[in-house]
């Protein structure tokens, strides 16, 4: 049998009140506003016209959501995690419902949803400090990460006892975090760098831990990033 869940039981978040209806596009703001500090990747996902009353959201676990108003509804999809969320934006004044759910594919017709916003994956090159003639001046904590964006600032955290190694800080900077425990013998850690909006970057760790390792520097050369941009660091040991 199906479970309901009731709104009375749910929180809700309200970002900020509009005075008239909102269209497709101001709700679609207000949810990226919402997800702006997410530091993980995720795909937003909306139905393509304002609900009915009475309206009910089936997931893929069959549980309904009922809503009893006009709303614009949207799926939060976070590819490297089985947990979803529904933000649900009130059409008469723009507030904002968020609905987490847990091991949940999303509604049963998510394929018949449109795609709103997916981050934008952006290349990197790991950086080698083999061949060059630097070595860490300094130890920074771990799960920390350290954006480079000048000569000056990379001497800061390396000793170079010839020249300095070739880096056009101009088109890159480097990123830097310090992650616990991997194998010596086989160094496991998945990286992807993605933008999620037009001054913010997130880049992303998965690191297989080894009960008997080592300390381990991530070091990656990104497309330059300005002073006023951000980059969020989010960590996945396992």
């Amino acid at each position: 049998m199906k479970k309901l869940i009731s709104l009375l039981s749910l929180s809700f978040a309200f970002l900020f009140t509009l005075s008239a209806q909102i269209t497709q596009i101001e709700a679609n703001l207000i949810v990226m506003e919402r997800l702006s500090n997410e530091a993980k990747y995720y795909i937003i996902y909306a139905q393509d016209s304002v609900t009915t009353e009475g309206y009910t959201i089936t997931t893929s676990l069959e549980e309904m959501l009922e809503l009893d108003y006009l709303c614009w509804i949207y799926y939060i999809n976070y590819p490297d995690e089985p947990n979803g969320k529904y933000l649900i934006v009130k059409e008469s004044n723009g507030s904002l419902l968020e609905v987490n759910t847990n091991n949940d594919e999303g509604p049963e017709d998510l394929e018949e949803w449109m795609i709103v916003a997916i981050p934008l994956v952006i290349p990197f090159e790991n950086f080698s400090l083999q061949g060059t003639s630097c070595y860490p001046a300094v130890w920074f904590v771990f799960d920390s990460l350290i954006v480079i964006r000048s000569y000056e600032e990379f001497e800061n955290y390396f000793n170079c006892t010839n020249s300095l190694p070739e880096i056009d800080f101009s088109e890159y900077t480097l990123l830097m975090v310090r992650v616990k425990s991997v194998s010596q013998e086989f160094v496991n850690i998945g990286i992807d760098f993605f933008q999620t909006n037009v001054s913010q970057y997130v880049l992303f760790l998965d690191v297989e831990m080894s009960i008997i390792g080592f300390p381990y520097v991530v070091r990656v050369l990104v497309p330059k990033i300005a002073e006023e941009e951000t980059v969020l660091l989010n960590i996945y040991y396992h």
